[in-house]
């Protein structure tokens, strides 16, 4: 009898603590990932995107070599950017405003985005955008970085990340803001890099042979 209550003991205590599932928490902000974590023989379990993800890390899946990769994004220029929010919110959105551009080869509205001087090595010296087809496309972007110049601009960095005649490839560009007018007064893209694939989110993963 003491040892049938026992076991009903631990059993019901077992169930309560079943019921109230492990809270993710990250920084002070609770994460709620698709699969939560749980306990497997003794030791809590948590998805490693979700955490990655939640400190900024860039988390991509190698099905070909069955591998996870997790890599935190550099810090490419130190110090304290001197924006205020307003400020960044033209920046971000200048510069958004452009990819979408670029990716709908608006050659239009590429020009109205862009200074009188503007100079770039993304496409040609009057070229702001590539006219027609559909390659490369844009499937993803991520701001990296950003630093102010001694002209008055701030340098932002952005990975691009394409798919075309190349495969699947990541790209840095570098775009020059200027913060009276909000202007792109520059464009610079770095060496581009194959991939094997990259996750844009939870559940969408992009492979090179797509």
């Amino acid at each position: 009898m003491f040892t049938g209550t026992v076991v009903l003991t631990i059993a019901l205590a077992a169930g309560a603590f079943g019921a109230n599932p492990i809270k993710l928490i990250v920084n002070g902000q609770e994460i709620k990932p698709d699969v939560p974590p749980h306990l497997i023989g003794g030791r809590t379990m948590v998805p490693i995107r979700w955490v990655a993800e939640a400190l900024g890390a860039d988390v991509q899946w190698d099905y070909k070599n069955q591998q996870v990769t997790v890599n935190q994004p550099p810090d490419v220029w130190q110090g304290k950017l001197g924006l205020t929010a307003q400020q960044w919110i033209f920046i971000r959105n200048r510069v958004t405003r452009f990819l979408m551009a670029f990716d709908e080869r608006n050659h239009a509205e590429g020009q109205q985005l862009v200074s009188d001087n503007f100079d770039s090595n993304l496409v040609g010296p009057e070229v702001v955008v590539p006219i027609g087809g559909f390659y490369p496309a844009i499937i993803d972007y991520k701001f990296i970085d950003a630093k102010e110049e001694t002209d008055g601009t701030v340098r932002v960095r952005v990975e691009v990340y394409e798919n075309g005649t190349s495969g699947l490839t990541v790209q840095n560009w570098d775009f020059l803001i200027n913060t009276q007018s909000h202007l792109i007064e520059g464009l610079f893209v770095g060496e581009r890099q194959s991939l094997n694939s990259h996750t844009v989110f939870q559940g969408l993963t992009i492979h090179n042979n797509q």
